[in-house]
């Protein structure tokens, strides 16, 4: 029998604050976690937001952080926090001009180059977040956003397939320019009576539903531009500041 992973070991451990260890997404762009590892790899910094900064607070020392690089769609990392969440607003990062001030400290376990990044293919059915047989679309939900917890067998598996990676390192070739693309995040207002409250959301790159489009696609499935013209539709009801992406200002569709 294989010997268990140091992570498997510590799986069945608690933190010193007595907590069970957990495993958090961290969402990267080949651009971010370049100038991550630049910066000394140290300090792992997320958007000011009152989400982020709030669930900031579950996470503890001993919590693990799963490195997905957005585009390639990739793991690529392993990082220890080891530290409580601060505030920071330091310009160690320069990817968009922005600072990601909420911040921990980590400890890095494994860092990947991308071409040696576990595929989020290889979890198909493995994992409850990727049953078998899910669509991009399907799974998708599991990685648009920094600082979501998962399920801890999902987040072990992921976590000692990373471990292997790093032991006998695979190199699948990597397309150039997802490694440059944004991770499509966009800023939104939205008014809470005379609160103006600010949020990030994630859309899928006209590139990737395009793909899903072709790959699967009858009169019962939903067009990128139908979702799009709906998620607008809405945003302009709701009263908020709507924009499309640059690439869907030019789609149309009839409702």
């Amino acid at each position: 029998m294989d010997e268990p992973s140091t992570l498997q070991i510590r799986a069945n451990c608690t933190s010193s604050s007595g907590q069970r260890m957990a495993y958090w997404v961290n969402l990267f762009t080949g651009t971010t976690w370049r100038e991550f590892q630049n910066a000394g790899a140290k300090v792992s910094g997320f958007r000011e937001q009152k989400r982020n900064w709030t669930v900031a607070s579950n996470l503890t020392s001993g919590d693990i952080f799963l490195c997905y690089m957005v585009g390639v769609k990739r793991w690529v990392g392993l990082l220890e926090i080891i530290s409580e969440r601060f505030r920071d607003d330091a310009p160690i990062f320069k990817a968009d001009n922005e600072v990601f001030p909420v911040r921990f400290k980590v400890n890095p376990i494994v860092m990947l180059a991308p071409e040696h990044g576990v595929p989020m293919q290889a979890f198909e059915g493995k994992i409850a977040g990727y049953p078998a047989g899910a669509s991009s679309s399907q799974w998708a939900g599991m990685v648009r956003a920094s600082l979501r917890k998962l399920p801890d067998p999902d987040g072990l598996i992921i976590a000692d397939a990373i471990l292997a990676a790093k032991e006998s390192p695979v190199a699948r070739p990597v397309d150039a320019r997802q490694l440059q693309r944004p991770a499509n995040l966009y800023k939104m207002k939205a008014k809470t009576g005379d609160e103006e409250i600010e949020t990030v959301v994630s859309v899928p790159s006209v590139e990737d539903e395009e793909k899903e489009e072709s790959a699967v696609h009858d009169e019962a499935t939903p067009t990128h531009s139908e979702i799009q013209w709906r998620l607008l539709n809405l945003g302009a009801q709701m009263g908020l500041n709507i924009c499309a992406p640059k690439g869907d200002r030019t789609r149309r569709w009839k409702s």
